[in-house]
């Protein structure tokens, strides 16, 4: 995975799942220190030089995730692939939390217990999905890694 190898942050990295273990710091900005679910995926986005709109408060409004997203690239897809962004609502109806899918039914995101882990995307937590966001840099980067993967075979 071309985007990923390097460091960022003083962490080494080869693919988004190398994050696993990263403390959570409420509003952590600093993988050294700890990353809140934002900061995670702006982190990971930023990778592939997507620049992550501005937290918008501790509980994100459902209709962020629709509107203010589109400004900034994203655009609501029905069915995930590897790399999109997926949010999530509290019992409050508050989409208050984001993750990264990673394929296979998984999310990378982090939360105060955990840190950041890999969540399965069971019964439980596939409820609590709001959306699925995707941004065509991201999509198009992933794309073309599947190619380079399926040619070196």
């Amino acid at each position: 995975m071309a985007a990923f190898q390097g460091s960022r942050q003083g962490v080494n990295f080869s693919k988004p799942e190398d994050l696993v273990g990263i403390p959570y710091v409420e509003y952590g900005q600093d993988c050294r220190i700890g990353l809140d679910c934002w900061s995670l995926v702006a982190l990971v986005y930023g990778w592939y030089g997507v620049v992550m709109p501005p937290r918008p408060s501790a509980a994100v409004p459902i209709s962020y995730c629709d509107s203010g997203l589109a400004e900034h690239g994203w655009h609501s897809v029905n069915k995930a692939e590897r790399m999109d962004m997926v949010c999530f609502r509290s019992v409050s109806g508050q989409a208050q939390h984001v993750g990264i899918y990673l394929g296979y039914e998984r999310v990378l995101h982090t939360t105060s217990k955990t840190g950041v882990c890999i969540l399965p995307l069971n019964v439980p937590w596939r409820r609590h999905i709001t959306g699925v966001y995707r941004h065509e840099t991201v999509w198009l980067a992933e794309a073309q890694r599947r190619v380079s993967a399926h040619n070196s075979q």
